[in-house]
């Protein structure tokens, strides 16, 4: 008896000793801070159960039992299934009891798992337990009956004396192989792009440093190195902040050097400002004296002939140009710092209104202009028609009267379109003659039937060009390959439109009419030098429209387009309306 007292004696303070609790890890709260009661998605597949079944003679057994799945430092993951012998212990379902005689796997493969929490499940962290050789992570509840394919667990299986090697941020580094951890995977991507930012500001730096020239280039290479300083002060703030760090010395040095960068621009920008503002001044200076000399050349008289009228169109249309620009660049010069006088404001408004009385002008002139050239061309066609009259009186009554009177027939119908363009223009005369040679023309169509007039024919289209420079100061435009100048230019069909003098409107087409079509017919026509309307092409338009359309457009005249002082042709898009109000 007295044997049996003192083995208790020396038992039971051991047994207290152990039975006693072991305070809290250090280690343990941390982790408990950082995933405890937190929801994170799966990045592998976690075992919940495994189930296996038996016949022998006395009936069939069943047996569900958790699988824990153990996660190494490496990342590789086994799924061990916990059982007990004999026992009910960590069983979930058991018909008829454990059975001594059968042999459980210790480890199971994924195909094995009778359930399983699959990549992206979002799980919870309920319990973390710190043991001799591992760190174990209840997820999503305990080890209850029902729970199959809900339950699972983690095991870090580290070794024995775990804590001496491994701190919060390297155990987590091992939970983020199984489980998305927001803060680590930040981290570990702030961590990634350190080097490459880096990379960035060394190159950023270099050009900096190696920055000349005008103060704009300059203040470009110190902005691109801010940049790249500013950039790697957010990612060390981002890095610090997720890994709780209150003082960086490299983040406060990048943070320090920005702030200084940013002086030295502000005092760069001061300068690009001032060469800015003064290569302004010398641009609007240079279009100031130009725009003076074609004002001059515009006032010196008035234009005597059409060719004359083209080159003051075309100096106006520069002196205008001119003053556009120089509104642009009075807003780049406001931008500065420094605003245009109000003297300079005051004469740009002065040009524009100045411009528009002398385009008003010159409209008017056009078309005494345009007269006196039709005058003179009907009076040499009239000479020729006396001789080709007494041409076609010689053969009258022979073979060849049907070839003279066609050639006289044609030719008084160029004299018609004369005198009816001239109508147009307000000649009071040209209607009585007009009216003459149409009944001369109908008068020979009897004696030798009736006679096609033929299209003129217009080379192709090989040049595009602007009006010349008043000041000579522009190169010509290129000239047609194998020709000694241009032969066509393209204007825009805004500016032709300047140009008409003869614009009969069309016959709307009854079937349009009647089904209530109407709209735009866009066309692409050649005006040649004569200004008259050749080789007419549809770009849109509907088809019951068309027709029309191309039988008023191609009867259109124009003053005539000069091109250093020659009649060119013009390639030009027109469009042609029609309305069912109209």
């Amino acid at each position: 008896m007295r044997r049996c007292l003192a083995a208790l004696g020396l038992i039971l303070p051991v047994a207290l000793l152990l039975s006693a609790k072991k305070p809290p890890s250090a280690l343990l709260s941390q982790l408990e801070s950082e995933l405890k009661d937190r929801e994170f998605a799966t990045k592998v597949i976690l075992g919940s159960t495994y189930g296996y079944c038996w016949r022998d003679t006395s009936g069939q057994w069943e047996a569900v039992h958790p699988v824990d799945t153990e996660v190494r430092p490496s990342g590789a993951v086994e799924y061990r299934v916990r059982i007990n012998y004999g026992t009910r212990q960590g069983c979930v379902s058991n018909r008829h009891g454990d059975s001594p005689y059968h042999t459980f796997p210790s480890h199971v493969t994924i195909n094995e798992l009778t359930s399983l929490l699959p990549v992206g499940e979002r799980v919870r962290v309920t319990k973390i337990q710190l043991m001799d050789d591992r760190i174990e992570f209840w997820l999503n509840g305990s080890e209850q009956r029902g729970v199959a394919g809900t339950y699972a667990k983690i095991k870090l299986m580290l070794g024995k004396g775990f804590e001496a090697s491994y701190d919060r941020d390297g155990i987590v580094a091992v939970v983020s192989n199984v489980l998305y951890l927001e803060r680590y995977e930040r981290m570990q991507a702030l961590k990634s792009g350190y080097p490459q930012l880096k990379e960035k500001l060394a190159t950023a730096e270099s050009r900096y440093k190696a920055a000349q020239g005008d103060a704009r280039s300059r203040v470009q290479a110190a902005q691109q190195f801010q940049s790249a300083l500013q950039e790697l002060v957010k990612n060390r703030t981002d890095y610090d902040s997720l890994t709780q760090t209150a003082s960086d010395p490299e983040r406060d040095q990048y943070a320090r050097q920005a702030a200084d960068l940013e002086k030295s621009i502000q005092a760069l920008d001061q300068e690009a400002k001032k060469q800015r503002a003064e290569e302004i001044r010398k641009t609007l200076s240079a279009e100031a004296e130009e725009a003076a000399h074609i004002r001059a050349q515009l006032r010196q008289k008035k234009p005597g002939s059409l060719a004359e009228w083209e080159q003051q169109m075309a100096f106006l249309q520069r002196w205008e140009e001119l003053l556009h620009r120089c509104q642009t660049l009075h807003g780049e010069l406001a931008e500065t710092g420094e605003g245009a006088p109000a003297s300079e404001t005051a004469a740009l408004q002065q040009g524009f209104q100045e411009i528009q009385t002398l385009r008003a002008a010159l409209e008017g002139q056009r078309q005494t202009l345009r007269l006196v050239e039709l005058d003179n061309q009907y009076r040499e066609m009239d000479r020729q028609r006396r001789q080709l009259m007494d041409a076609y009186t010689r053969v009258f009554g022979t073979p060849r009267q049907r070839p003279g009177g066609e050639k006289l027939y044609i030719h008084l119908h160029q004299m018609n379109e004369n005198r009816t363009e001239a109508q147009h223009l307000g000649s009071e005369q040209a209607a009585g003659q007009a009216a003459g040679l149409q009944k001369e023309m109908d008068r020979l169509q009897r004696q030798i039937g009736p006679v096609q007039v033929p299209a003129r024919s217009t080379p192709p289209a090989t040049l595009r060009t602007r009006p010349p420079s008043p000041t000579g100061s522009e190169a010509p435009p290129p000239a047609v390959l194998g020709s000694a100048g241009p032969k066509r230019i393209r204007v825009a069909g805004s500016v032709i439109a300047g140009k008409l003098i003869f614009q009969p409107q069309p016959e709307y087409p009854p079937l349009a009419r009647m089904a209530r079509i109407q709209g735009e017919v866009r066309l692409e026509v050649v005006v040649d030098k004569e200004a008259t309307v050749q080789d007419v092409k549809v770009l849109s338009g509907h088809p019951l429209l068309v027709k029309a359309a191309i039988e008023a457009v191609s009867r259109w005249r124009y003053q005539p387009t000069l091109f250093q002082g020659q009649p060119v042709e013009v390639l030009t898009e027109v469009e042609q309306g029609f309305s069912l109000t109209d």
